[in-house]
């Protein structure tokens, strides 16, 4: 049997097809509109240690100028890395009205 015909018989395979599915959305871009309303924050996974054992970097980007915040974190907790994301962005202006994230684990 062959790729082709296992794939074409296979009930779960023609239930997930991308041809079946008309109820997408396509992707919509967000243009923000003035500085520090549209964060960007995305977690880089563990590189090579620092000196004092600090191998996640936390990415914290401004839409709208393009400024970009590196953090460095030893481990990736969810208090650390909101209380990052307040300091970058509340501290300096206000809270934003939206963040990006790539929704990763």
């Amino acid at each position: 049997m062959d790729i082709h015909t296992t794939i074409t018989k296979c009930l779960t395979c023609a239930q997930n097809r991308l041809s079946l599915r008309r109820h997408t959305t396509p992707l919509t871009l967000f243009p923000a509109t003035e500085p520090l309303t549209e964060l960007s924050v995305d977690i880089v996974r563990p590189i090579a240690a620092s000196k004092k054992g600090k191998c996640f970097f936390l990415v914290i980007s401004d839409s709208f100028t393009q400024i970009t915040k590196c953090v460095a974190f030893r481990r990736i907790t969810a208090m650390p890395v909101a209380s990052a994301i307040t300091d970058a962005s509340v501290s300096a202006c206000r809270p934003p009205d939206r963040i990006l994230t790539d929704q990763g684990p």
